[in-house]
């Protein structure tokens, strides 16, 4: 849920239907390898294409979580 569909379901109340903008499970930290290893393997079923490198901003968390959401998928 969205901050706005949290906010009014601690009142008890509903929310109108609404575009909620949360559109990822996890912590913020992961969304950026989670998103990267998901477009990676996308890319490879739907194109064929295999990414050898992938550039970032240097974060080694973001090296870790990539190598392990790929040992896991």
């Amino acid at each position: 849920d969205c901050d706005k569909c949290k906010k009014v379901a601690t009142i008890g109340g509903n929310t109108e239907p609404h575009p909620c903008p949360k559109n990822y499970e996890g912590s913020s930290k992961a969304m950026e390898p989670d998103a990267a290893l998901e477009l990676t393997i996308r890319m490879y079923k739907e194109h064929h294409v295999a990414v050898e490198k992938i550039a970032a901003d240097g974060d080694s968390t973001m090296k870790a979580i990539v190598r392990h959401l790929h040992e896991e998928k």
